[in-house]
């Protein structure tokens, strides 16, 4: 069975090429932050997406993010365990390459 850093690391890497490619090409810096929403059967998710770099536009998430979160949270719930919050921090380094954090909250 794989452990469950080798199912989501590739889902990681989805995410945040999508959230690159979903933002203005302008923005250097990038960050969601995602909580998983539970009231009785409903469950779901509120996803806010800015840049802390003092862009005043907020983006609404694609329909790519979404469902990668969910996938997220599919993987993780195989392994029995689920996130209650995600923030993910994607920004562009000195080297013109992007560089990205997660943290988990559970």
């Amino acid at each position: 069975m794989e452990m469950l850093y080798e199912k989501h690391a590739p889902l990681d890497l989805e995410l945040v090429k999508t959230l690159i490619g979903a933002t203005p090409e302008s923005w250097n810096q990038i960050e969601m932050h995602a909580v998983r929403v539970e009231e009785g059967e409903y469950q779901g998710l509120t996803v806010r997406i800015s840049s802390p770099e003092g862009r005043q536009d907020l983006l609404e998430p694609a329909d790519e993010v979404i469902d990668l979160l969910y996938q997220h949270l599919d993987v993780f719930r195989e392994h029995g365990t689920l996130w209650r919050e995600l923030f993910c921090s994607v920004f562009l380094k000195e080297d013109g390459n992007w560089g990205f954090k997660l943290k988990f909250e559970y």
